[in-house]
């Protein structure tokens, strides 16, 4: 069995036979969306004995590979859950980070990039190749996603049926039926999920520890209780729930895997879905982000710096009176008019060689 991603679409394939058994599409990557490709392969061909998974962090999710010894990514705890694939039995080999042969899917996916991306019904929306290889059509035509989902689907079951393989297994004949071969063979033995397992992949898993004093969960802003997790306050659980209808029961274990018991939900005050609070979660990282690169920003820039950035106060603008009114009877101004008039008349007569009189005084003065 080998799993990997190749744009944003989650599959598991068959090391035998190369054939697909299962696949996801959705437009961003999530361990969500691999844990419904896994329970896909799971009910319809049963549990693998080994799988090679690709090194991606969705991949490596403590969800599906908690408590897992060999890992490249995260720390190993002993509070960590146990994973989907440790549950079932699954022994999971990583493959090596930035080799392409050590995953055999990858075959699969160039010859189905080519017959998807470059088919008459993409025209359009092809991206190219390269950044710098876009078509002369690039950009004319946007494809629904599903729509794409379903042209993905068709693609996937033709090139499963596709005979003239020349595989030392397929031998000429088609993927389907050579992995129909090995899967009908009487020594092959399937695996088939219980009941308990399949909760355990069906459901989404979150570890989650339970408040004290009564053991209560809060999960996306909704609250749980049942009077068997008293017991457990305070201590760290593994609770299983329908992303879908997050008002419903949850499902509460021990990290080991040990069933405790099935939580009601005794206050719906948050979020109905997951995905809608993945959507607020996101929104809330990237205003946080944002606010630590304005405060990174002033760091690095002085005061200086800061001062230039700040834009000059503007000029007032001018302008001139439409009317022009004189205002009379302002005595300060009558009297300092007259005063100038009089020293002036006396420089004059002083040149002329004239007696300078002292001025009359006013009356009353």
């Amino acid at each position: 069995m080998s799993a990997t991603w190749a744009r944003t679409k989650p599959a598991f394939q068959d090391l035998y036979s190369g054939m697909i058994l299962s696949h996801r599409m959705e437009q961003s990557e999530s361990q969500e969306l691999i844990r419904l490709a896994l329970a896909d392969m799971v009910e319809s061909w049963g549990i693998p004995q080994h799988c090679y998974f690709d090194n991606g962090k969705a991949f490596m999710s403590k969800m599906l590979t908690g408590r897992m010894k060999f890992r490249f990514r995260f720390k190993v705890k002993d509070e960590d859950p146990t994973g989907i694939l440790e549950n079932l039995g699954v022994t999971v080999h990583p493959v090596r980070p930035y080799r392409g042969q050590s995953k055999p899917i990858e075959r699969a996916w160039k010859d189905l990039a080519d017959r998807i991306s470059k088919h008459p019904r993409m025209a359009g929306a092809y991206l190219g190749n390269r950044p710098d290889a876009k078509p002369e059509n690039y950009g004319s035509k946007a494809i629904p996603i599903a729509e794409l989902r379903e042209f993905v689907a068709a693609e996937i079951r033709r090139h499963n049926l596709r005979e003239g393989r020349t595989s030392h297994t397929a031998k000429g004949r088609s993927l389907w039926e050579t992995f129909r071969e090995s899967y009908e063979a009487p020594t092959t033995l399937v695996k088939r999920a219980t009941e308990a397992q399949r909760q355990f992949f069906l459901l989404a898993g979150a570890g989650i520890a339970a408040r004290r004093p009564n053991g209560e969960i809060n999960l996306f802003g909704n609250r749980y209780w049942d009077e068997r997790l008293i017991g457990f306050a305070g201590r760290k659980l593994m609770v299983r729930f329908d992303p879908e209808n997050l008002h419903d029961d949850v499902l509460v274990y021990t990290l080991a895997g040990e069933p405790i018991c099935h939580a009601a939900c005794i206050a719906d005050e948050g979020f109905d879905t997951a995905d809608a609070a993945r959507k607020i979660e996101r929104k809330r990282r990237a205003f946080i982000r944002g606010m630590r690169e304005m405060v990174e920003l002033h760091r690095e820039l002085s005061a200086a710096d800061v001062a230039a950035l700040i834009p000059d106060a503007p000029d007032m603008p001018g302008g001139s009176p439409g009317v022009v009114q004189m205002v009379a009877g302002n005595t300060v101004r009558k009297i300092e008019a007259e005063a100038d008039a009089d020293a002036f008349a006396r420089g004059v007569a002083r040149l002329s060689g004239e007696v300078v009189g002292f001025p009359e005084k006013k009356r009353g003065e």
